[in-house]
């Protein structure tokens, strides 16, 4: 999957064990969160994406925030929706003064939403990071600071 980072997930099982067993642990000793996007219609709610929120550092007010959202659904909007939702809840809920996200160079449309709610590419640009589809990709890292 394009801009993920990840191998996609195969299948429930696969999904249970790399994913929601994971986050269920990480939940368990409240160092993480996970917050689905639905669509609303006339019957029930369409899950197309979700995000996670990790490393709560409650001491030091931080933590990271990173999503995912079907490519159905990029350009209309509701990952910009979706992710200032989530950070107006960290800010005013849970206190947290500096969040954390780090993209690739190339997720262009994930910058943006970035960008609108506020974050600023203060933090770093790592080249060569990470090791996606056979080759190397850069990522950067902006950050959500409460009092800005």
């Amino acid at each position: 999957m394009k801009y993920y980072g990840q191998q996609s997930h195969k299948d429930l099982a696969h999904t249970r064990k790399q994913y929601v067993d994971l986050m269920i642990g990480r939940h368990n000793v409240r160092d993480a969160a996970s917050f689905v996007i639905t669509l609303k219609d006339a019957d029930n709610d369409k899950y197309f994406g979700h995000i996670n929120v990790l490393q709560f550092d409650r001491m030091f007010k931080f933590s990271e925030i990173a999503d995912i959202i079907n490519p159905d659904h990029w350009g209309k909007g509701y990952g910009t929706e979706a992710v200032g939702t989530v950070v107006t809840f960290l800010v005013e809920e849970m206190k947290i003064h500096k969040i954390r996200a780090s993209i690739f160079a190339k997720n262009v449309g994930s910058k943006r939403v970035l960008e609108k709610v506020g974050f600023k590419q203060l933090e770093g640009y790592l080249r060569d990071n990470v090791w996606i589809d056979g080759e190397f990709e850069d990522e950067f890292t902006m950050a959500f600071i409460a009092s800005n």
